[in-house]
């Protein structure tokens, strides 16, 4: 857990708040939903913590409503190579193995939506809602036609 919140950027002083609220809780000297630590985190940090959780979970489909909206772009783009990693290695943090290793493992897919088209390079499929109706379009129609707005894709 701790190695996947690295590889979302996590600081070392966040990883030591978390650490430091599972310590406690532990210890039993205090109840979860009377911690009061995320007021010392930034939103980027909260966003960062949630995008961990979700990973650090291993789900076989994950749903990302904008999961990168709020980041800086040199960041949503290495949040996207994250996702892209999930699906292609079936996991993130797996033990080293070969292709058919890899292979045995559990299938894992994201839906997510982006509204830059930097975010879409790693994906296998974009849809846009047009109108009310979603269209399959190609990644190149999406930069061609910046007006069809929000933009999901599929990992």
């Amino acid at each position: 857990a701790v190695r996947i919140c690295r590889r979302f950027g996590l600081s070392q002083r966040v990883l030591e708040v978390l650490e430091a609220t599972k310590e406690n809780f532990l210890r039993g000297e205090m109840i979860l939903e009377e911690v009061d630590w995320r007021k010392s985190l930034t939103s980027t940090d909260l966003k960062m913590i949630t995008l961990a959780r979700a990973f650090i979970y291993d789900p076989a489909v994950m749903v990302l409503n904008l999961p990168t909206s709020s980041l800086p772009l040199t960041l949503a783009v290495k949040i996207v190579g994250l996702m892209q990693e999930f699906v292609d290695r079936r996991g993130l943090e797996m033990p080293l193995s070969t292709t058919e290793a890899i292979a045995q493992r559990r299938p894992r897919t994201i839906f997510a939506s982006f509204v830059r088209y930097e975010e879409l390079d790693g994906v296998d499929v974009v849809w846009a809602l047009d109108h009310g109706k979603v269209h399959e379009i190609s990644k190149e129609e999406v930069q061609a036609r910046p007006a069809l707005g929000r933009t999901s894709a599929v990992t």
